[in-house]
């Protein structure tokens, strides 16, 4: 990497980058309208998150309009969830951001990796909550549409991934 640099010697034999352990919170949408074959979707996406990395850190929050649920995801999965009642996003962002805490228990950082599973059935976080857009994943569920800015209902997407008005989606393919 530091060939270019006048008075820099290049050894034979570099060392290895060491694979940084990221720090993730894996919100899931909760609510009534999120039916359970799509959060059957959302748990095999996180188990896949889990198998894959061994030096990540996943919080896992479950919502739909107040946090019902926040644990550190471990070698096993709790499938059985809380909640099913409307859809609101503030209270992750809220407590993401630290200013809003679960049960005592506050998000002592800003993750470098928001992923929120959801069918996308609402608006956008209030501007106040938000964490900076390239730290959020919106993961929707096969039949969700985008979140999008100032309308309740998201827009539908046929697209696999793109960006969205706020941070980037990946829609889970059937």
């Amino acid at each position: 990497r530091h060939i270019s640099i006048p008075g820099v010697e290049v050894c034979d034999y570099p060392g290895k980058k060491k694979n940084k352990a990221y720090n993730i919170v894996f919100a899931i949408d909760t609510s009534a309208s999120v039916s359970s074959y799509e959060i059957q979707e959302i748990f095999s996406e996180l188990k896949a998150i889990m198998d894959m990395s061994t030096e990540t850190h996943i919080t896992v929050v479950e919502c739909d309009t107040q946090i019902h649920k926040v644990y550190e995801l471990g070698k096993t999965l709790d499938v059985r969830v809380s909640g099913r009642g409307g859809t609101d996003f503030n209270p992750v962002f809220k407590w993401v951001c630290g200013k809003a805490d679960f049960e005592g228990t506050k998000c002592d950082k800003v993750p470098d990796l928001l992923i929120y599973a959801t069918d996308g059935e609402c608006s956008l976080p209030q501007q106040e909550v938000r964490i900076p857009a390239n730290k959020v994943l919106w993961l929707l569920s096969s039949r969700g549409s985008l979140p999008c800015e100032g309308t309740y209902w998201g827009k539908s997407t046929t697209e696999v991934s793109g960006y969205g008005d706020y941070g980037r989606f990946v829609k889970i393919v059937r």
